[in-house]
């Protein structure tokens, strides 16, 4: 039983929130998944779909695992306290994916990369921008070495 003048403890308006933010980004990285596997289809789905295979290529296969890791974070209530995030490894993970997008590019020999990275293959729009920048300086082979190592 609760006194006079305190409030019952239960969730807070904010945990609600988050907690449904968690549930929406884990229902969206599944279905983002079964799109891009290929077992199911509509018109929106496949609309998101091409959006992130022409922007990242192969590389929109990582699109729901991080649906899926900032559902996870929001259903723990780690966004409370972003201070206290691993920002440098959030950097350099970020950064190791426009290098792994920049060689899967690069690395696609025979194939015009324009073509490529319009059908969704490579590094998408963005591999072919970052490896087309790279590439015109040091060279196609240069570029995949560079962004590998």
């Amino acid at each position: 039983m609760t006194q006079k003048g305190s409030k019952p403890q239960g969730r807070s308006r904010d945990q609600l929130l988050g907690e449904v933010a968690g549930v929406l980004l884990l229902v969206l990285a599944l279905v983002t998944l079964l799109g891009l596997g290929g077992f199911t289809s509509g018109t929106l789905l496949d609309a998101w779909i091409q959006i992130w295979r022409r922007t990242l290529g192969w590389g929109a296969l990582a699109v729901p695992l991080l649906l899926g890791v900032l559902g996870a974070l929001f259903l723990q209530g780690w966004y409370v306290h972003p201070a206290h995030w691993p920002w440098r490894k959030l950097v350099g993970g970020e950064i190791a994916f426009l290098a792994f997008l920049t060689a899967l590019h690069a690395l696609a020999f025979g194939a015009n990369p324009w073509q490529l990275a319009d059908t969704g293959g490579g590094g998408g729009m963005v591999g072919w921008t970052l490896s087309g920048l790279l590439g015109d300086v040091v060279g196609r082979i240069p570029t995949a070495v560079l962004a590998v190592g």
